[in-house]
């Protein structure tokens, strides 16, 4: 007699396979958690890094100073930032085209005559929205929020010293360097343009170190 078996899990099976797959979930939230934490803070970091290479182009390609500022927002409740990684770029110098509150005067593509003939004279805008808990913090004082660039793409202000920026994410924990999860990462741009990302926690001697 032939014995008729159907294949299939049985109800124990199941319930030890939904356990185990449980209990492998729960071991991999926290580290995807981290793992979006530190995206958020490399993307801000691009950015950022982003926003200022091109501001020191329109500044090589119009002939003129041009403004980069971290901002609050990039609505017209915008203020230089003490902190956000918003950022605008507009024409103008480190005392004119100051875009506080107007931030969202940016046009479309379509009609860029009109932001190249029209205060605050806004190039363009990114808000950080994508990055939500990053922390940008000066290494000066209120002043070091903003960089402008000369026509020979060198920095014009601030005038004293290099720009530096260290972002982090307070929300994922403490920056490695102070024995945290969350890899950190440094903007610097130094007197005569050049604009770099590193990373604070590798040796300086390093591709990547600060």
């Amino acid at each position: 007699m032939l014995r008729n078996n159907r294949g299939g899990f049985s109800l124990i099976e199941l319930l030890v396979a939904m356990a185990i797959f449980a209990f492998l979930l729960a071991l991999a939230i926290p580290a995807f958690s981290g793992w979006l934490q530190n995206m958020q803070i490399r993307n801000a970091a691009e950015s950022i890094q982003n926003g200022l290479q091109q501001a020191r182009t329109e500044a090589l390609r119009r002939n003129t100073t041009v403004r980069f500022q971290l901002t609050t927002s990039v609505t017209n409740s915008c203020a230089i930032s003490t902190g956000q990684a918003n950022w605008v770029v507009n024409l103008g110098s480190s005392t004119t085209n100051d875009p506080t509150g107007q931030c969202g005067a940016v046009m479309p593509a379509t009609v860029s005559q009109w932001i190249a003939t029209n205060a605050p004279f806004i190039l363009q805008t990114f808000s950080a929205s994508g990055s939500p808990n990053v922390v940008a913090a000066s290494n000066g004082g209120a002043a070091n929020w903003l960089v402008v660039f000369g026509s020979l793409g060198q920095v014009v202000w601030p005038t004293a010293s290099s720009t530096q920026w260290d972002l982090s994410n307070p929300t994922g924990g403490a920056c490695a360097s102070a024995s945290g999860p969350m890899t950190c990462m440094r903007i610097l741009v130094s007197n005569n343009g050049r604009i770099r990302m590193c990373n604070p926690n590798l040796a300086s001697g390093t591709p990547q170190g600060c």
